[in-house]
């Protein structure tokens, strides 16, 4: 039988490739095992052989260059012959080597471009293909279309990204991003956010946001904004601006629209929204559900219910107020809390309405018949609100040998409650006085002689029962006529008479009295 040493050299020389090894190793344990007394010879050359095979396949390795490998399992095998690694790979795929083993080929990671710049539009799919999945410094020639973008990105027409921005996007023509954009977004037409906005989006036509703001935030459009949830900043538009929920301010050449607003609506043209809690302002018309605030406009303000003030060029309608309605023409189906000033005030009910003609249709409505120092008897109709009054009345009265005088006018007031069936009202009427022609008189009606008298009083009242009322006190009066004589009237004293020679004009003024009964109708 050869030697052991002789056998196992024989066997390693015939080991031209790393996989023969474990076959030399394989023989070389069996003839130990049949002579048992070379053992330990043939351990110290298997250590000096594999010290030496493994220094060749590191100078090898290096040698060569990494090979491609269609399989992950082809990190743990042995390296294959050329022929057999030459398989092309069927993914993206990069070569990496280990210590003290073959070369491994894992899937490429993605990674983050610090500067690119496109002469020619790429799309999605090639930059996802070549692994350029997010970017820092972007610049395009026409556009692009990429994953998403953390940095700065400009281009000529547009840029979309299908996943979120943080950073700037600027383009010619439109900006877009699927998901949320922290950062700027500035385009010669639109922008579009997917989620929500922190930020600047500016455009000469139309921003979208399909979320709503992470922190305060600033749409500018020349014609609309548009956004789908709760949005906190400012909203200025030429046109248009629309949010769901508004927290800040909306400010719009034509028209605001708003789910519900916690600040300002401003607009050339029409502010709407659910729930106001702050102010619309509008050249033309304000409308609110609820609002808690103020609504001025030129024209007109809606309201279902007030908490605050409304002041109109033209009308104010609410439904129940509790706070001003400042118009022309003030309307409110419900009651109001607080105050109507216009030249015409409806509500069920009113504190106070002060105007030429107030009319509360659940006040109180009262019939009075009165005489006074002047020899006019009159007959009014109040109505009452719950501080003021209005009066409505209508007259007859002469002087021994006169004619006989009548009289119609209106007048405003207040009242105060000292006790429970006691009170003090303050008011004035305004009245015209007419004597008409008589059958034998060549006056014609368009020669009448009139004049104007004003009487201001201070009355107290007494109502004995819930029906029925009583009052009297001192009046004073102010008749200013070009044809009646102060002798017209009857009168308990006179305080001066001033005479205006120049325009014909007299101008009567003294002390009086009345008293009279009071009906209560409803």
């Amino acid at each position: 039988m050869r030697s052991l040493p002789h056998t196992v050299a024989s066997r390693w020389r015939q080991a031209r490739r790393p996989g023969l090894v474990a076959l030399s190793v394989l023989c070389a344990a069996s003839v130990a095992a049949a002579e048992p007394d070379t053992k330990a010879n043939a351990e110290t050359l298997f250590n000096e052989l594999s010290e030496t095979e493994q220094q060749r396949a590191a100078a090898t390795r290096s040698e060569q260059a990494p090979l491609p490998s269609s399989s992950p399992a082809s990190a743990s095998a042995p390296t294959r012959a050329p022929a057999e690694a030459s398989t092309p790979p069927t993914t993206p795929t990069t070569a990496t080597a280990t210590a003290g083993g073959p070369s491994t080929l894992e899937p490429t990671a993605a990674k983050e471009s610090a500067f690119t710049f496109d002469l020619l539009p790429i799309a999605d799919a090639q930059a996802r293909a070549a692994g350029d999945t997010q970017r820092r410094l972007s610049l395009h020639l026409l556009g692009a279309v990429l994953p998403s973008l953390r940095g700065f990105e400009v281009a000529g027409v547009f840029n979309v990204e299908r996943d979120g921005v943080d950073g700037a996007q600027l383009a010619g023509a439109f900006n877009f991003a699927g998901a949320t954009v922290e950062g700027v977004q500035l385009a010669g037409s639109v922008n579009f956010a997917g989620g929500d906005f922190a930020g600047l989006q500016a455009a000469t036509s139309l921003n979208v946001v399909g979320g709503g703001a992470l922190r305060p935030a600033l749409q500018a459009a020349g014609g609309l904004n548009v956004v789908g949830g709760a949005w906190r900043g400012a909203q200025l538009a030429g046109g248009l601006n629309y949010a769901a929920a508004s927290s800040g301010a909306q400010v719009a050449g034509g028209l605001n629209i708003a789910g519900s607003a916690a600040g300002a609506q401003v607009a050339g043209g029409l502010n709407i929204a659910s729930d106001v809690s702050g102010a619309q302002l509008a050249g033309a018309l304000n409308i609110a559900s609820v609002l808690s605030g103020a609504q001025l406009a030129g024209a007109v303000n809606i309201a279902g219910s007030v908490s605050g003030a409304q002041l109109a060029g033209g009308l104010n309608i609410a439904g129940h107020v509790s706070g001003l309605q400042l118009a022309p023409f003030n309307l409110a189906t419900g009651e109001v809390d607080g105050a109507q000033v216009g030249v015409l005030n409806l509500a069920s009910n009113a504190s106070a309405a002060i105007g030429i003609l107030s009319v509360m249709w659940a006040g109180r409505w009262e019939l009075e018949a009165s005489g006074a120092e002047t020899g006019l008897s009159s007959l009014s109709v109040r109505n009452a609100a719950r501080y003021t009054h209005s009066i409505v009345r209508v007259g007859a009265g002469n002087k021994r040998g006169t004619p006989r005088l009548y009289s119609f006018g209106y007048g405003l007031g207040a009242q105060i409650a000292l006790a429970e069936s006691f009170g003090v009202d303050l008011d004035g009427i305004a009245q015209s006085i007419v004597e008409p022609p008589s059958r034998t008189s060549t006056t014609s009606w368009h020669t009448l002689r009139t004049a104007g008298l004003g009487t201001a009083r201070a009355l107290a009242t007494w109502q004995v029962f819930s029906w029925l009322g009583i009052y009297a006190g001192p009046t004073y009066n102010a008749l200013i006529s070009r044809s009646l004589s102060f002798d017209h009237f009857r009168l308990v004293g006179r305080d001066t008479a001033l005479d205006n020679t120049r325009g014909h004009l007299a101008v009567y003024l003294w002390p009086g009295v009345e008293a009279g009964i009071r009906i209560r109708l409803h």
